[in-house]
C-alpha cells in the first residue's frame, strides 16, 4: 500500500533516523558568523560618534572635504583595523568551539570593514540630502572609499608574519592612513578630477587589498597550524 500523503500538503519526509548532510559551505560560514555578530555591533558605537562629528565639521559637498574632515574619515578605517586587526587573534579560537578555515577570520573582517564603511557612505548621503547639498551621493561615495580604504589596508598590515617586529603593523597601518588622506585631499585639491574617478580608484584599490589581505591571513593561518 502506498503511505499517505503528509497533511500538511509537503513533500515525503525523509526516513526516521536519517541524517541530512549539511553543505560544508554552511558548516565554514556558522562559525564566521559567530565572530562577525559582536564585531559588527561593537562597531556601532564608533560609527555613530563618527557620523555626529562628520554633522558638526563637514556640509556634505565632496569638493568642500577638507583636511580635518578627510582624517575623520580615514580614521574610521583606520580605528576599526586598529580594535579588530590587532585582536584577531585574542577573538580566535577561543570563544567558539568551532573551528575556522584558513583565512575566514580575515575574510569576516574584511566583509564587516565593507558593511561599516558602507553604512557610513550611506548615512553621510543622507545627511547631505538633508542639508540641500548638491552632490550628496557623490559625497557618501566618497566617505566609504575613503573610510573602506584604509580599513582594509589596515587589515592588510595586520597579516604580517608574527616574526616580523611589532612595530611594523601600526606603522604600515598608520601609513596607509597617510596615503589615503593625502591623496584624496591633492585629487580634490585639482579642479579638472571628477571625484567619481577617484572613488572608482579607492574601490579598485580596496577591492585588490582585500584579496592580499585574505590571502596573507590564510597563508599566516596555515602557517601557525603547522
Amino acid at each position: 500500500m502506498n503511505d499517505p500523503a503528509p497533511k500538511d500538503g509537503s513533500s515525503q519526509a525523509a526516513p526516521a533516523g536519517e541524517e541530512i548532510e549539511v553543505p560544508q559551505w554552511i558548516n565554514d560560514l556558522v562559525p564566521v558568523a559567530e565572530r562577525a555578530r559582536p564585531v559588527l555591533l561593537g562597531e556601532l558605537v564608533y560609527l555613530v560618534m563618527a557620523l555626529v562629528l562628520l554633522a558638526l565639521i563637514w556640509d556634505a559637498d565632496p569638493l568642500g572635504l577638507g583636511l580635518p574632515q578627510a582624517i575623520l574619515l580615514a580614521l574610521v578605517g583606520y580605528a576599526y583595523a586598529l580594535r579588530c586587526g590587532g585582536a584577531r587573534r585574542r577573538l580566535g579560537q577561543a570563544d567558539s568551539p568551532a573551528p575556522l578555515r584558513a583565512g575566514a577570520y580575515t575574510t569576516m573582517l574584511v566583509l564587516v570593514a565593507d558593511l561599516v564603511c558602507s553604512a557610513l557612505g550611506l548615512a553621510v548621503w543622507v545627511m547631505g540630502a538633508l542639508r540641500g547639498s548638491e552632490h550628496p551621493l557623490e559625497a557618501g561615495a566618497l566617505a566609504a572609499a575613503v573610510a573602506m580604504t584604509t580599513a582594509v589596508a589596515g587589515v592588510l598590515a595586520c597579516e604580517v608574519p608574527s616574526t616580523a617586529p611589532r612595530w611594523l603593523a601600526p606603522a604600515a597601518q598608520l601609513a596607509g592612513l597617510l596615503a589615503v588622506v593625502c591623496l584624496t585631499l591633492a585629487v580634490l585639491s585639482t579642479q579638472w578630477i571628477n571625484p567619481w574617478w577617484w572613488v572608482l580608484a579607492l574601490a579598485i584599490v580596496t577591492d585588490l587589498l582585500g584579496l592580499l589581505a585574505i590571502r596573507a591571513g590564510r597563508r599566516r593561518d596555515r602557517g601557525e597550524r603547522a
